[in-house]
């Protein structure tokens, strides 16, 4: 079985985040932004999630030295 450990972006935005064996931590901070972290051990991602009409995510770390893929728009 293929084990996944990429962000999949389309047009440089983020479009899945696909990763095996970790453990998520998702955290509402006001109801527009949102704290997200990935672990795998003791290595993590986190990412910042805003809104305000459509949903932007900005890594802020990356130990897990996840793989940034650009999709295709077909």
């Amino acid at each position: 079985m293929k084990k996944y450990n990429e962000i999949r972006t389309r047009n440089g935005k983020a479009d899945d985040i696909v990763i095996d064996g970790v453990n998520i931590h998702l955290e509402d901070m006001d109801g527009k932004n949102w704290w997200l972290g990935i672990y795998r051990g003791k290595k993590r991602a986190t990412f910042w999630i805003s809104s305000k009409s459509k949903i932007s995510v900005r890594a802020e770390e990356n130990e897990l030295d996840l793989r940034l893929t650009e999709q295709n728009n077909s």
